[in-house]
């Protein structure tokens, strides 16, 4: 079976950051913003350091000598005031570039620590980068902003698997159904399958439903499924014209908006509207996939594991394809 699977950690991080920084500070030159902090939270990740001048007595230096591991230290940074006067810890990238500016006092210190420690002391404006050699400012908002990406990636994912969404292990899945919410007894579309599968109670509180829109998101109990819950949206019957667009992103978003007011951690999305609705599949593949990419983005507070669940090996390298395509480009504009 094909599986395919990005972190949100390792891959969304960058479009949070870039996300942020554009609510965070339009003045400041965007790209090398994104560039500096980039780098400050890669370094980070890895537990990369940064050399930083200090007043050391001759016994502290002793007792940082002989630290252990894991051991952190409360330091009597030195600053550098602007002219506005402002004070500015300065981190240097390298001991090269700090003893051009004549700094001797340096400790290589954990990256993560000395800027918590900095956005702790009320009287300091920020970190000031190499400031002897190329010098950028890193004030208190940035520097919580970072602090603020990095706190909200971890978990939640996106995948990407072949396989039959009626036996997904997943919390909710989403049916592509009609607009009565009906299946016919020898219906074989997705639909007919997950009715089968979950039983008359389904179809009976489906009943209750009344319809649905096309677009439209509703939820129901899974019955016999592995699902606890299926959502239903009915997509467009395709018809070349611009609204079959929007219909199917509403579908995916209303979808994905109804399982975070449920407080669903892990659903599975089929692909909507491409059997017998006619919608062609690589224009709906290109229309799902920005789609639910945006709106991960979109709620990056909240860890919903989300899965593109295709039926054959065509489709799967389709959608493999576009993701792939999606994410060099990605790396290639930060680089």
């Amino acid at each position: 079976m094909n599986n395919w699977e990005l972190t949100k950690d390792e891959e969304f991080k960058n479009r949070k950051l870039e996300k942020a920084i554009q609510e965070y500070n339009l003045d400041e030159n965007e790209d090398t913003l994104a560039g500096v902090l980039t780098e400050l939270m890669d370094r980070m990740s890895v537990g990369g350091q940064v050399d930083v001048p200090v007043a050391l007595s001759d016994e502290f230096k002793r007792e940082f000598d002989n630290q252990t591991d894991g051991m952190t230290f409360n330091l009597d940074l030195r600053t550098i005031e602007d002219d506005e006067g402002n004070d500015w810890v300065p981190l240097f990238t390298n001991a090269g570039a700090a003893k051009s500016g004549g700094k001797t006092d340096l400790i290589a210190y954990d990256i993560a620590d000395i800027i918590k420690q900095i956005v702790d002391i009320e009287d300091i404006n920020g970190a000031i980068i190499d400031p002897w050699t190329t010098p950028f400012e890193v004030d208190r908002g940035a520097i919580n902003m970072l602090l603020s990406v990095i706190d909200n990636t971890e978990g939640g994912a996106l995948n990407l698997i072949q396989g039959d969404i009626v036996t997904m292990d997943v919390q909710a899945i989403v049916n592509p159904s009609n607009n009565m919410l009906t299946a016919a007894p020898d219906d074989d579309s997705i639909n007919g399958l997950i009715h089968r599968a979950a039983g008359p109670g389904l179809d009976a509180e489906c009943r209750t439903l009344h319809g649905i829109a096309t677009g439209e998101a509703k939820i129901t109990d899974g019955y016999d499924l592995q699902a606890e819950y299926v959502i239903h949206t009915a997509g467009p019957i395709y018809s070349g014209k611009p609204s079959d667009e929007e219909e199917l992103a509403e579908c995916y978003e209303n979808a994905l908006d109804l399982a975070r007011t449920h407080g669903i951690t892990s659903i599975a999305l089929p692909c909507i509207s491409t059997g017998a609705f006619g919608y062609p599949a690589e224009d709906a593949a290109d229309i799902a996939i920005p789609t639910v990419l945006e709106w991960i983005s979109d709620n990056d507070d909240y860890d919903l594991n989300v899965t593109f669940c295709v039926h054959d090996e065509d489709t799967y390298d389709m959608y493999k394809g576009f993701l792939d395509q999606i994410f060099d480009s990605s790396d290639t504009d930060e680089q």
